[in-house]
């Protein structure tokens, strides 16, 4: 007797169509590591037609993010952080929030945005980020989560608006500065690792299917203020003294 395959949600909110195409590429590497998988395009499909998260183990969130200029970095170079999720991507996660708290879900998060600068100076301190504001302003925290390259689009054909464009350029300018980074100012720049999108997905199939992997995102944050605990046993923030949540 055959046991059934461990299935895995891929709900995405693609804004310019490049997490959908990540969404696309972890859908084939789930695939090979033998898991079944569904699409959901959170934005185009109506709430009351979304799949009951009982159909899954796994749950895989993609999406766009809200950016801002880090508070920290404001008079060095821009470094344009994770600031907030769009209402889709929350609202999702807010209506299934009781059933991805169960132990049995694994839920997973991976962003790509083109403004998300920050990314193209300082991978780390961005998922760190990342996971500063997934823990403030979502209503669940996810086993697995990742900050994947952006894609530049300042081509003629770009999805990309004329004056997102124009701003996109002046950023770009000054990454360039900082980074050495060269950049097609009328082209394509993508910036995605095809490695670490396999890399992340393979992780996360391994924990739908109960393996144990080694953790990654092990730093913690105040969530008050934001500064990194270098003390992972304090109970109290020694910045702004807020008590720090486990």
């Amino acid at each position: 007797m055959n046991m059934a395959k461990r299935k895995v949600l891929i709900a995405y909110r693609s804004r310019h169509r490049y997490v959908y195409q990540i969404s696309r590429e972890i859908e084939k590497i789930l695939n090979q590591e033998g898991l079944e998988t569904q699409l959901l395009n959170v934005r185009n499909t109506r709430t009351k037609k979304w799949p009951s998260m009982d159909e899954f183990d796994g749950i895989l969130v993609g999406t766009w993010v809200h950016v801002g200029m880090d508070a920290r970095r404001k008079r060095k170079n821009p470094l344009y952080q994770t600031k907030g999720f769009p209402k889709k991507t929350k609202r999702f996660l807010r209506m299934n929030e009781i059933e991805l708290k169960t132990k049995e879900k694994i839920l997973g998060l991976f962003v790509s945005d083109p403004f998300l600068l920050g990314y193209l100076e300082d991978p780390i301190r961005t998922d760190e980020r990342l996971e500063l504001i997934m823990n403030q302003t979502l209503p669940v925290k996810a086993n697995i989560y990742k900050t994947f390259g952006p894609v530049i689009d300042l081509s003629f054909s770009s999805e990309l608006n004329h004056d997102d464009k124009k701003f996109l350029r002046r950023l770009v300018k000054k990454i360039s500065k900082v980074t050495g980074l060269e950049f097609d100012y009328k082209g394509l720049n993508d910036f995605r690792d095809s490695d670490e999108i396999r890399n992340f997905t393979i992780r996360f199939a391994k924990l739908v299917k109960g393996e144990v992997i080694e953790k990654e995102n092990a730093s913690k944050y105040c969530l008050l203020c934001g500064s990194k605990i270098e003390n992972l046993e304090a109970k109290f923030c020694k910045s702004c003294g807020g008590k720090i949540e486990d």
